[in-house]
């Protein structure tokens, strides 16, 4: 009976498993100046952060609060798999993923991992401000719903969105949403 559990729980970690190896394809960084300049709005800091009933808009590569979480995304770029040492996985075909790389540190005071099944941040990427996909939960290390990340420490990992190819070869805009409780923040990737 345990061996069945144990292969029945493999066969589900594997079935789960949504990411594989990079195409090599180079990724959006801040510094490339990827993303639109964003004007100012009742703020002197000069980050272009500008606040509005629906969250918050701010720069690429700017660092945000987000509830507990202190976070910045680092880089994005779209791949057609991602994997580690024991997983990987490859978008179905006319799909790509949209990995995004971030530092998130738990400003909380109990572990907690940025995104999981129940609660934590939902991430979505709006495709020509109409079309929604939703962030990915992986067995791929790296993925922060993985991630159990202590009070005050910091952690550097992925968030995956699969999304149909037109999306990467397309010039229309893409923006990241990330809610956790209260707290909404969009970023403008391009």
């Amino acid at each position: 009976m345990k061996k069945t559990l144990k292969s029945i729980s493999l066969a589900a970690a594997l079935s789960v498993a949504v990411v594989g190896c990079g195409s090599g394809e180079v990724a959006n960084t801040p510094d490339e100046g990827i993303g639109e300049e964003i004007s100012n709005s009742n703020n002197n800091d000069g980050k272009g952060t500008k606040e509005s009933s629906k969250g918050t808009l701010i720069e690429f590569g700017e660092n945000f609060d987000l509830n507990n979480w202190k976070v910045v995304l680092n880089s994005w770029e779209f791949n057609q798999s991602v994997e580690d040492d024991l997983f990987s996985s490859s978008a179905d075909e006319g799909d790509k993923y949209l990995v995004l790389k971030f530092s998130v540190t738990n400003n909380g005071t109990e572990a907690d991992s940025f995104t999981s099944l129940a609660g934590s941040t939902k991430v979505k990427a709006m495709y020509d401000d109409k079309y929604e996909y939703n962030h990915l939960i992986t067995m791929i290390d790296g993925d922060l719903s993985n991630k159990n990340v202590q009070p005050l420490s910091t952690a550097d990992g992925f968030v995956v969105i699969k999304v149909p190819e037109i999306v990467e070869s397309s010039s229309e805009s893409i923006t990241l949403n990330l809610k956790n409780g209260k707290d909404e923040i969009h970023i403008k990737l391009r």
